[in-house]
């Protein structure tokens, strides 16, 4: 079986799918107003990239370690976040808003 995120990741899909649901919805019923579906899918987008960005911070805030080499004394960080799709967590704030306008766009093509 083959996983489509590592560590923490699964909550990018958490966070987002039902953002996403509740944008289908609520633009469903608009009807023909895409102006107002496109700010309704901006909204929740950000609402999305603010909450994974939170996310994201929080996490790196409590897996952050200091790890030093015994042997040549050099201190290096190590953080766990984890990645959906195979994208660490820090870029899918930049890739949500860039997908839900693209389903945005592909929806009422």
């Amino acid at each position: 079986m083959i996983l489509i995120w590592s560590g923490w990741g699964f909550l990018v899909a958490l966070v987002w799918l039902p953002i996403v649901a509740s944008m289908y919805n609520t633009t469903k019923t608009m009807g023909d107003a895409p102006l107002q579906a496109i700010g309704v899918v901006l909204v929740g987008s950000l609402v999305a990239s603010a909450v994974i960005w939170g996310l994201d911070r929080l996490i790196r805030r409590m897996t952050y370690r200091t790890l030093v080499d015994q042997q040549t004394g050099v201190a290096f960080g190590v953080d766990r976040t984890g990645s959906f799709f195979f994208v660490p967590m820090r870029f899918w704030v930049y890739l949500v808003p860039a997908v839900n306008l693209a389903i945005m766009w592909a929806y009422w093509k």
